[in-house]
């Protein structure tokens, strides 16, 4: 799970929808999930448990995360005595390199079945791999359970994914299927990378990821793969934290430069600098996993 730090904001943005003020924050995925939401979340009030529409204001801030759909509906329905007790990344580090991470994403073999409309088994188990998020300590046990991040089809107990075929064909919760997807994209680039030796080439693959982990999502999960397969933290800080741009200077005519003392600022010009720009891929990401 992605770690954030959410930023201290003008008042003035809590006149605006508080779902697209985070979004501008903290980029347009899941919270928990990672999954893409281009342009609907759920704001979920950790302190509260509930979800908020439309505006919000400065005390709530600091316990407002984005929540999918499935990530929403899973928490409706969950025991709210688990709540006090959930890794949440703005709060906890949900994410490490190392051996004391509470929460671990793995690719391994699940026998995969589909059910009938009765509930009953419509073909053979099936041996898949897919992506399941492990945990290591009972609070990652209780987020994983409380927002159903390996989906209510999989039992851990007989690690089993058992999906009724209609809710597999109509796509009623895809997390998983997404992030093994992102798995095997994240796989993909890093033989790539394995196969340049061009500091050119590299940095124009890295480019490239930090686009495709924009639009697709699932940021722990290329994090894990580029870790196992490079263990360099260098490379994961170039293709996983915000990239920090520097301001051009602008271009000044000196022939018809307004003199200083007309030069005013006006309420609009104010307002557009107190808005955030989107040309970060990784908009409040946290840097303290990767310490």
């Amino acid at each position: 799970m992605r770690p954030i730090e959410k930023p201290a904001i003008p008042k003035t943005e809590f006149s605006f929808p508080i779902d697209g003020v985070l979004m501008n924050h903290l980029g347009t995925h899941c919270s928990i999930c990672e999954r893409p939401m281009p342009d609907q979340a759920w704001v979920w009030n950790q302190d509260t448990g509930k979800t908020i529409k439309g505006k919000s204001n400065q005390a709530d801030w600091p316990h407002l995360l984005l929540l999918c759909h499935n990530c929403h509906d899973s928490q409706k329905t969950a025991p709210q005595e688990l709540r006090p007790h959930l890794l949440l990344p703005d709060k906890d580090l949900t994410f490490r390199l190392d051996d004391k991470a509470e929460l671990v994403y793995t690719l391994q073999p699940v026998s995969l079945v589909y059910l009938d409309d009765q509930g009953n088994p419509e073909t053979a188990p099936n041996n898949v791999e897919l992506v399941i998020v492990r945990a290591c300590s009972p609070a990652a046990q209780a987020t994983i359970d409380y927002f159903g991040l390996n989906t209510h089809y999989y039992n851990q107990n007989d690690n089993s994914f058992r999906i009724p075929k209609k809710d597999y064909l109509s796509m009623v919760d895809r997390r998983v299927d997404l992030r093994t997807e992102a798995w095997h994209n994240a796989q993909q680039y890093a033989d790539y990378l394995k196969e340049t030796d061009t500091e050119l080439l590299i940095n124009a693959f890295l480019q490239q990821a930090r686009i495709i982990i924009q639009s697709g999502g699932f940021w722990s999960t290329w994090a894990t793969v580029m870790w196992q397969s490079f263990h360099d933290k260098t490379l994961l800080e170039k293709l996983l934290l915000p990239r920090v741009e520097e301001e051009k200077p602008k271009k000044v005519n000196r022939l018809k430069a307004t003199p200083m003392a007309a030069v005013t600022t006006s309420d609009s010009d104010k307002a557009k600098a107190s808005i955030p720009t989107r040309n970060n891929t990784m908009p409040g990401t946290s840097r303290k996993w990767l310490l």
